[in-house]
């Protein structure tokens, strides 16, 4: 037999965060109750970022006949398709698009994963043309994000594609989410200790509304004896927390009392 001890309905602009309780919870007879706590609902917006300024992956240089350019690519969750299409209006700015054997415009430089391996490649359409993601340049991030040596890359016979190296985490570590609280601590993510009382992967596309409400709440000891507070920490795959926009998180969280006996 369970009751209800508090039903906490939190909201942050930041992945982590705490809280003062205006009246704390005393969590009492514990030698003949349990407490528990479970997230009941997380609404946010699916906005994470995965190129930004703050992970320093946002810039891409190129030249064209020995000329440089660097294109500041804008925080945002980007495809290879939606890269894609900024990257041709930054060459239209720049002045630098190719121009095609039917006359038609085009982005002299495009990248798309490769079905067979999910590797990223590149593909520069003309010898005029170099990427140069050489340490030197301070582009090194965004070679790391595609999966790219640091060097710059030239054509011999263009049009030239060029395979990453390796696989990457297309997310940049934002795939999944871990919801941890400091209230609990025998959760345990891939076989250690932790204080991750929730976590998901978004079911839906960027920038649209998640909520998760599981069906069967979660509940995982609390081992305090009194609540004055609580530290709330939203983290990706790496563990970080979650880079996003202009976001909000709201989160209720439900305590409750079980009988041992």
């Amino acid at each position: 037999m369970s009751s209800t001890i508090a039903r906490l309905n939190l909201s942050s602009e930041s992945p982590v965060f705490s809280i003062n309780l205006d009246s704390g919870i005393p969590l009492k007879d514990q030698r003949l109750k349990i407490y528990e706590i479970a997230l009941l609902d997380l609404t946010t917006t699916y906005n994470w970022l995965n190129i930004s300024v703050e992970q320093d992956n946002n810039t891409l240089r190129y030249s064209l006949s020995s000329t440089y350019y660097t294109i500041t690519i804008p925080d945002g969750l980007y495809s290879m398709n939606s890269l894609n299409s900024y990257l041709y209006y930054a060459f239209k700015a720049d002045g630098t698009l190719f121009t095609d054997s039917l006359g038609n415009l085009v982005s002299p430089i495009t990248f798309n994963i490769r079905a067979s391996d999910a590797l990223i490649q590149m593909n520069i359409i003309d010898n005029a043309y170099t990427v140069d993601f050489s340490i030197a340049t301070g582009t090194i991030e965004i070679a790391i994000f595609l999966g790219f040596d640091t060097i710059e890359y030239t054509t011999i016979s263009a049009p030239e594609l060029f395979t990453a190296l390796y696989q990457t985490d297309q997310s940049n570590g934002q795939s999944s989410c871990f919801i941890q609280c400091d209230l609990v601590g025998n959760s345990y993510d891939n076989s250690r200790s932790s204080n991750t009382i929730y976590s998901f992967s978004p079911k839906v596309a960027p920038f649209q509304i998640i909520n998760e409400t599981p069906n069967n709440p979660i509940y995982l000891p609390i081992y305090k004896d009194y609540i004055n507070n609580m530290k709330i920490s939203i983290l990706g795959t790496d563990y970080l927390p979650i880079k996003s926009g202009t976001n909000k998180w709201y989160l209720t969280f439900h305590i409750r009392e079980v009988n041992k006996i």
